[in-house]
């Protein structure tokens, strides 16, 4: 997926804001032989584990979930969005809960107290499911 975390990158303005459209998703999604449902899962796994490992930042992953979003809402009630990608829905919400302050002085860190423990959560969860265990793998806290 080295190319098409290149190809988001070269989109990515200097303000950090990425417009992916839908003809990206499906260019990338059959270049896999995957619906566009899985890609996303897949594609969205990816972007936990990167961002878990430290490999990207919080601000490059919101951006993009937040327009593949956009684009897998529009599928809605489309055939296209056959199979709902749950791990992706959850890799978007964990970054989306890291977007807002939960205290009125804003002392608290929503990345740090909401998005890495999600991440964490949905990168063992699926490394379980794929591998049969997480025991070898290194998901730390």
């Amino acid at each position: 997926m080295n190319d098409i975390f290149g190809a988001i990158a070269a989109k990515m303005d200097d303000t950090g804001v990425v417009a992916i459209s839908e003809n990206d998703v499906f260019q990338w999604a059959t270049q896999r032989d995957q619906t566009a449902g899985n890609f996303l899962d897949s594609f969205g796994f990816e972007l936990a584990t990167r961002f878990h490992r430290g490999q990207l930042s919080y601000e490059f992953c919101d951006e993009v979930v937040n327009e593949l979003w956009v684009i897998l809402i529009g599928w809605i009630g489309k055939p296209l969005s056959k199979p709902w990608p749950d791990t992706f829905y959850e890799v978007y919400d964990a970054f989306d809960a890291g977007e807002y302050h939960r205290k009125e002085d804003k002392t608290d860190d929503p990345v740090g107290d909401f998005t890495r423990p999600m991440i964490t959560q949905i990168v063992r969860k699926c490394l379980k499911r794929f591998s049969g265990s997480n025991d070898n793998h290194n998901v730390s806290n």
